[in-house]
């Protein structure tokens, strides 16, 4: 069960009532790395492999399959062999403009070549993206991460209580299934923060899109990483960031 039942007082000026709500469940992963425990965080349960070769793709630990030795789901969480050690450092690009130095941003494992969509590729993309959301019309307590290739057709999707796990999950989907070059895109439910913007720039994507806000760092991050980033992509309209370039039919 991906939900619990439980009793509420729904109030509104009008009225008041008890009913029943569905609640997201919310757990405890561990991802536990050549032996030694790496990883803790609540997700919401399912693609839990997924998650943890996600988070290790995104953090730069590993960035192809065949970097994985065995893969477990175990009582507490997911067991990972990799070869070479576990927490190496990640070579990471930086910033050479002033005030970047705290967006590194971790080089992508490949990156897709650079493509055009029409702004109605991009409402269609989004009509497809909300209407996967199977747990967040149910609960309302989910966030969303979809990941697209360059013609626009949705090759990941996942839901999470975290907006950063539900990313990973993407990630790692495409990396165990040995299609990590075929992102081009990323579509978020979420808040545009500097942490998915790197999350994204990892997994190959050029351009990032939502229906929330960017923060200020998303879009400095975004600006300098080459990647077009959209928000408030929401009936009919949407804000463009950075990098016009990717969006046929935009006045630049």
């Amino acid at each position: 069960m991906h939900t619990i039942k439980r009793k509420v007082l729904r109030f509104s000026l009008e009225k008041q009532s008890y009913s029943d709500d569905e609640i997201i469940k919310e757990e405890p992963l561990v991802v536990t790395v050549n032996g030694t425990r790496a990883y803790f965080c609540m997700r919401f349960p399912g693609m839990d492999k997924e998650l943890a070769a996600g988070v290790l793709y995104s953090d730069g630990v590993i960035s192809s399959p065949e970097e994985i030795k065995s893969l477990t789901i175990n009582e507490t969480g997911v067991e990972i062999e990799i070869t070479g050690h576990p927490l190496s450092e990640a070579k990471r690009v930086y910033s050479s403009t002033g005030g970047m130095s705290s967006s590194d941003l971790l080089k992508p494992a490949a990156v897709s070549s650079d493509f055009l969509i029409t702004a109605d590729d991009l409402f269609r993309m989004k009509d497809k993206f909300l209407s996967s959301q199977k747990f967040f019309e149910l609960t309302g307590g989910t966030h969303c991460a979809g990941l697209f290739n360059s013609k626009g057709e949705m090759i990941a999707f996942a839901e999470d209580v975290g907006r950063h796990n539900a990313l990973d999950k993407c990630a790692g989907s495409l990396l165990l299934e040995g299609r990590q070059k075929d992102a081009a895109i990323v579509m978020l439910s979420s808040r545009l923060s500097l942490e998915m913007i790197k999350k994204s720039y990892r997994a190959g994507a050029l351009l990032v899109a939502g229906v929330s806000a960017p923060t200020s760092a998303a879009v400095e991050a975004a600006e300098f990483a080459g990647m077009t980033l959209i928000g408030f992509l929401r009936d009919g309209r949407f804000n463009l960031y950075t990098h016009p370039r990717r969006i046929t039919g935009i006045r630049a």
